[in-house]
């Protein structure tokens, strides 16, 4: 078991754009979910449906790093394309961080809803300027990054190339 996991945080290290758009994305994650769950009022009533913020933020956080992980080789790209591709990245990244939290609360139920709740983001205004917030920080410093490391000519693979 120790030796899996050794090799599997190999894999993770060794290509260091995946690494730091897995850490990036579970904190945009739980930001996101932090802010998403105050305009949403969670935790001010004595409902039993009423999640605590901070468990929505860390059960994002966790799922925010997973598809950090799936969809690293999407941020970071130059160009207008680059731009879609970050975009993207970052409308798929909410619905499958909070299906991946839903599935941890709820298999088949929490999984629909943790990727339904994530769109409420596009209605509130504080959880939107936060999106866009992470998504521009993200594509941005992943971008200088493989921007650097194509002048050194030290450029590792992504999870799609």
């Amino acid at each position: 078991m120790l030796h899996e996991f050794s090799q599997a945080r190999h894999w993770l290290v060794q290509d260091k754009f995946r690494f730091i758009v897995f850490l990036e994305v579970a904190a945009a994650g739980f930001l996101v979910a932090l802010a998403l769950s105050e305009a949403l009022g969670f935790g001010k009533s004595a409902d039993d449906f009423d999640p605590p913020p901070m468990l929505t933020a860390s059960l994002a956080a966790a799922g925010g790093a997973v598809s950090g992980l799936l969809l690293s080789g999407w941020f970071g790209r130059a160009g207008m394309a680059g731009w879609s591709f970050a975009v993207l990245a970052s409308i798929l990244s909410p619905i499958l961080a909070g299906s991946i939290g839903g599935s941890l609360v709820a298999p088949g139920l929490g999984t629909v809803w943790g990727a339904i709740m994530p769109m409420l983001l596009f209605v509130h205004l504080k959880p939107l300027a936060v999106w866009l917030g992470c998504l521009f920080i993200i594509h941005l410093h992943v971008r200088h990054l493989r921007r650097r490391d194509l002048d050194r000519n030290k450029i590792g693979p992504s999870v799609f190339e």
